[in-house]
C-alpha cells in the first residue's frame, strides 16, 4: 500500500509542477513538505559525535527521494556549510524516523539542519534542531582520555592511557590533559596538575599513602573546551618497606636479597664500591639518592638494568669505569618504562661502548639507553665513546646521545657537556643519529643544553687529535646515512624542541665519497646545530657552537662518482625529512620560530648529483611542494657560512631550501668558494624559493660573496634562485650588503634581490610594501664594483636571466 501512496503522491507533484504555471521545476519549494521534529538524539550522541533525528514521512509520501543533514560551526544559510560535514540519507519506505551520524567533528557548537530532497531538483526549506523559534547549537567537544590501567607502588600511582597520536590531537585542538586523584572516601580531588595530552602513563608520586585506596580521574583540555572526566578503577597502593642504605656491601645485600614495587630505598651515605660489583638488576622500587655519590664502581653493565618507578638524586663519580661491548649500552640504566620518573641524576664517569655484532637497533647514553619515561634535571659530564666495528645493517639504527639514545618520554632540564663521539669502522646504512642531549626523541625536549663537543666520524684508522678542540678523524668512509643535532639528532612528530641551546663544536666528517655505494635518496643526512633531522616544532632555540662538516674525495677536485649524496647542514636544525629504518617519518608541518644562530660553518662538499643545503638557521626546511606546511618564523643569524669543494649546493642565511619565511634577519657573511661547474644557488636569506611560499618581511645584511670565476652560480641579496612558479614574493623585505661574484655570465644570475628565475613570471614586492634596497649596498660583478644609489637600483635587482618575466615593487632608501 505505501509503494501505492508514494507512487500516486510522485504522479500529483508532477501534475501539479506541469498544471501550475507557478511550479517549481528545481531549487527550493517551499510547498514541499520538509523534515519535522529535527532533534538530537541524546542518547546516541557522545562529547565527539551528534547524531540528528528526524521524521520524514511526510516528505516521503510527498516523494522526497532523499534526505541532506549538514553541520555547521555557525547557523546561516548554507554558505558556511562544509561538503564533508554533509549526509545524504536515502530514502528507506519502511522507516519513518531518520537518522544521520557526525563523528570525528573538532571542538565547538554546531547548528545542525535537514532537508527533503525530490526529483528533479527540487528541495524543501532546511528544517533546524530549534529551541522556540531560535536554532540550538549541539556543543562537541572530544572525547576523554581512555584510561587502560592503574598500577599503584607503595608510595605512587601509573596511570596507564591509550595513547593519541600527534596528529589526532592537533586535529581536535587538544592541547593538554588534566589529571586528578583522591582517596576513595574523600570528596575532594587534588590534581596533579597538566600533563602532556600525548602522555602514555603518568606517575602521581606526591602526597600518595601506602596501603590506601585511591581513585584518580583524566580529561582533554584546549584553549577553549574540554573533555568530560574519564575516571579510573579503585586501586589500593602496596604497604611500604622502607629501606636506608648506609654502605655498598648493604645496596649489594638487598638487591641479592630482591626488591620490589613496594620498597622505598633512601641513601644515607655515600657509596664506595672499590673492589666490589653491584648485582645487575631491573628496579621497579622508588630510590631516594639524597645526593649521594657512587665510588670506584667498575662495570661492564649499566648501574641498574630496566626502571619502572620513580629514582631520583643521585651522583655517579668520575671513579667509576663503565666498558661495556653491549647493544643496548648507559651508565645509569639499560632502559626506563612509561611508569618511571628519572629526576636529577648526574653522571660523572665515561662510558666506552665496541659494537661488534650487528643488532637490529642499539642504544646508548650516560643516563638512560632507551625511555619511555620522563627525564628531569639530569646531568653528564663524562665523556662517551661508542665504535662500530660492523657494519650498520640497512634495518639496523643506532640511537647515540649524552643524556638518552632514544626517548618516548618528555626531557627538560638536562645538560649534557660530556664529549659524544661515534666512529663506526666501515659503513652506515640503516642510520646513525647521534645528539650531544639524545639521539632520538618523540617527546617534547624542553630547556636542555649541550656544552660537549659532538662528532660523528665513520672510518677504521685513528690519526690522532688534531688539537684544535676537534676530536679525532678517521679515514676510509663509506656511505653514511646519519643525522647529527647539537641537542637532538632525529626528533618524529611528538618530538618538539623548546628553549633548548647547544654551546659546543659539531662535527660530521667524510672522507671518502668514492666508496658510496648507492644513491642516498631523500633520506638525506643532517647535521643541525640544535636539531639535526626534524619533524615536530623548534622554538625559542640557540645555537652558538661551529659546526664543521666535510664530505670530501681523497684527491678532491674530482667528481668523485654517479652516486648521489647529499648533506643538509644547518646552524638550528635540519629540515623535515623522513630518515630510514625503524626511525622514519612522514611529516610536512613544522616550524623554526623565534630561533637564533651564531655559531659559525664551515662546509667541504664534493658531489654534484642533487643540491646540498648549508644555512644559518634551516638547510632545507621540507619538501619541495605548493602544500608545504614548514614555516620560520622570527629568526636570525649571525654565523658566518663558509662552503668549500667541488660539489653543488643550495646556500642561504636563513635556509639552504624551500619554506615559508617570514620576518627572519641574516647578519651573517655567505662565501662561496666551491669550483663547481654546476648551478650553485646563493641567497642572503634564501638559496632557493618557490612554490608560491610566504617570503616576507625579511632583512638581509650579511654580505654574499661567491669568488671562483667562470662558474654558474646564481647570487642574490634575498633569493639566489626562484624556482618555475609563478607567484608574488618578498614583500616588506629589506638588503643592505656587499653581493660579489665572479662570474663568466656576467650580470645574468647576479641580484640584489634574485639571482635568476628558471622561466617563471614573479612579482616581487607589492606597492603596498615594497622591497627596499637600503643605503650602503654594493654590488661586485667580475671585479667591477657599483655602489647603488636611487639612479642604478633598478638595474641590479636580478640578473638578466628570464629578467623580462620579473616585475620588482621596489625602492631605494
Amino acid at each position: 500500500m505505501k509503494s501505492l501512496k508514494l507512487f500516486s503522491a510522485a504522479l500529483a507533484l508532477a501534475l501539479a509542477f506541469t498544471g501550475c504555471q507557478k511550479a517549481v521545476f528545481s531549487g527550493v519549494d517551499a510547498n514541499a513538505p520538509a523534515p519535522k521534529d529535527v532533534a538530537l538524539d541524546a542518547e546516541s550522541t557522545t562529547s565527539s559525535v551528534l547524531v540528528v533525528t528526524w521524521d520524514g514521512k511526510e516528505s516521503v509520501n510527498a516523494g522526497a527521494a532523499s534526505f541532506s543533514v549538514q553541520a555547521s560551526l555557525t547557523a546561516g544559510t548554507g554558505d558556511s556549510y562544509k561538503a564533508d560535514l554533509t549526509k545524504t540519507v536515502p530514502v528507506d519506505p519502511k522507516v519513518d524516523i531518520y537518522s544521520a551520524k557526525f563523528e570525528g567533528l573538532v571542538p565547538g557548537e554546531y547548528a545542525i539542519r535537514v532537508r527533503a530532497n525530490y526529483p528533479r531538483s527540487v528541495y524543501s526549506t532546511w528544517e533546524y534542531i530549534k529551541s522556540g523559534t531560535d536554532t540550538t547549537y549541539s556543543k562537541v567537544t572530544f572525547a576523554p582520555p581512555v584510561i587502560k590501567d592503574v598500577v599503584p607502588s607503595a608510595k605512587s600511582i601509573s596511570v596507564v592511557f591509550e595513547g593519541k597520536s600527534e596528529d589526532v590531537l592537533k586535529k581536535y585542538g587538544i592541547t593538554g590533559m588534566e589529571v586528578q586523584y583522591k582517596e576513595k572516601s574523600a570528596s575532594d580531588w587534588t590534581s596533579f596538575g597538566k600533563q602532556s595530552a600525548s602522555s602514555s602513563v603518568v606517575l602521581i608520586d606526591s602526597g600518595i599513602k601506602s596501603k590506601t585506596t585511591y581513585v584518580t580521574r583524566a580529561r582533554y583540555y584546549s584553549t577553549k573546551y574540554s573533555s568530560d572526566w574519564a575516571v579510573s578503577n579503585e586501586v589500593t597502593t602496596l604497604e611500604s618497606k622502607d629501606l636506608t642504605i648506609m654502605t655498598a656491601e648493604e645496596l649489594i645485600a638487598a638487591f641479592n636479597d630482591g626488591i620490589d614495587a613496594s620498597m622505598t630505598i633512601t641513601i644515607g651515605a655515600d657509596l664506595d664500591f672499590g673492589g666490589k660489583s653491584l648485582p645487575y638488576k631491573d628496579v621497579p622500587c622508588t630510590i631516594e639518592g639524597n645526593n649521594h655519590v657512587i665510588k670506584n664502581l667498575k662495570n661492564a653493565t649499566p648501574l641498574f638494568g630496566e626502571i619502572s618507578s620513580a629514582v631520583s638524586n643521585l651522583v655517579i663519580d668520575s671513579s667509576c669505569e663503565f666498558t661495556t661491548g653491549a647493544t643496548t649500552a648507559a651508565v645509569f640504566s639499560t632502559s626506563a618504562t612509561a611508569t618511571a620518573k628519572i629526576t636529577n641524576i648526574t653522571n660523572k664517569a665515561d662510558l666506552r661502548v665496541t659494537i661488534s655484532a650487528a643488532p637490529e637497533a642499539a642504544h646508548v647514553a650516560a643516563i638512560i639507553a632507551k625511555s619511555a619515561a620522563p627525564i628531569s634535571g639530569c646531568v653528564n659530564e663524562g665523556d662517551i665513546m661508542v665504535e662500530y666495528t660492523v657494519d650498520i645493517a640497512s634495518n639496523h639504527t643506532l640511537t647515540f646521545g649524552g643524556i638518552a639514545g632514544h626517548t618516548d618520554g618528555p626531557l627538560t632540564d638536562c645538560t649534557n657537556k660530556g664529549i659524544i663521539t661515534l666512529n663506526a669502522s666501515d659503513k652506515i646504512v640503516g642510520g646513525a643519529l647521534v645528539g650531544g642531549v639524545a639521539g632520538y626523541a618523540n617527546a617534547p625536549l624542553a630547556n636542555c643544553i649541550n656544552d660537549g663537543a659532538v662528532s660523528a666520524i665513520a672510518g677504521s684508522a685513528w690519526i690522532g687529535v688534531s688539537g684544535d678542540g676537534y676530536p679525532p678523524k678517521y679515514v676510509n668512509m663509506t656511505r653514511v646515512t646519519l643525522h647529527v643535532g647539537g641537542v637532538v639528532a632525529n626528533t618524529d612528530l611528538a618530538g618538539t624542541v623548546t628553549d633548548c641551546k647547544n654551546t659546543a663544536p659539531i662535527t660530521y666528517i667524510l672522507e671518502d665519497m668514492t666508496r658510496i655505494a648507492n644513491s642516498i635518496g631523500t633520506n638525506r643526512p643532517q647535521c643541525g646545530g640544535v636539531v639535526g633531522a626534524r619533524a615536530a616544532d623548534v622554538t625559542n632555540c640557540e645555537n652558538s657552537g661551529k659546526i664543521v662538516c666535510q664530505c670530501i674525495t681523497p684527491t678532491r677536485g674530482v667528481q668523485p662518482n654517479t652516486k648521489n649524496y647529499v648533506i643538509i647542514v644547518s646552524g638550528v636544525a635540519g629540515g623535515d625529512q623522513g630518515t630510514t629504518g625503524a626511525y622514519s617519518q612522514s611529516a610536512t608541518s613544522s616550524n623554526v620560530k623565534n630561533c637564533k644562530n651564531t655559531g659559525n660553518i664551515e662546509v667541504e662538499f664534493d658531489n654534484q648529483n642533487s643540491y646540498a643545503c648549508a644555512a644559518g638557521i634551516c638547510g632545507y626546511p621540507g619538501v619541495e611542494s605548493n602544500v608545504s606546511e614548514n614555516h620560520i618564523i622570527e629568526c636570525t643569524n649571525y654565523g658566518n657560512i663558509t662552503v668549500n669543494g667541488v660539489g653543488k649546493m643550495r646556500i642561504g642565511g636563513i635556509a639552504g631550501g624551500l619554506g615559508h619565511i617570514t620576518k627572519c634577519i641574516n647578519y651573517g657573511t655567505l662565501t662561496n668558494n666551491l669550483t663547481t661547474t654546476a648551478d650553485d644557488q646563493m641567497g642572503g636569506i634564501s638559496g632557493f624559493h618557490s612554490q608560491e611560499l610566504d617570503f616576507s618581511g625579511n632583512e638581509n645584511y650579511g654580505d654574499v660573496i661567491q669568488t671562483v670565476a667562470g662558474l654558474k652560480s646564481q647570487v642574490g641579496g634575498l633569493i639566489g634562485s626562484n624556482g618555475k612558479v609563478a607567484a608574488t614574493k618578498a614583500e616588506g623585505c629589506k638588503v643592505k650588503c656587499n653581493i660579489v661574484a665572479e662570474t663568466s655570465n656576467g650580470a645574468t644570475t647576479v641580484g640584489l634581490v634574485l639571482g635568476s628565475s628558471p622561466d617563471a613570471t614573479v612579482t616581487w614586492g607589492t606597492a603596498d610594501k615594497p622591497i627596499e634596497i637600503l643605503n650602503g649596498t654594493t654590488i661586485t660583478i667580475n671585479g667591477t664594483k657599483t655602489v647603488i644609489d636611487g639612479s642604478n637600483y633598478q638595474n641590479f635587482l636580478c640578473g638578466t636571466t628570464n629578467s623580462a618575466k620579473q616585475t620588482f615593487n621596489a625602492v631605494f632608501k
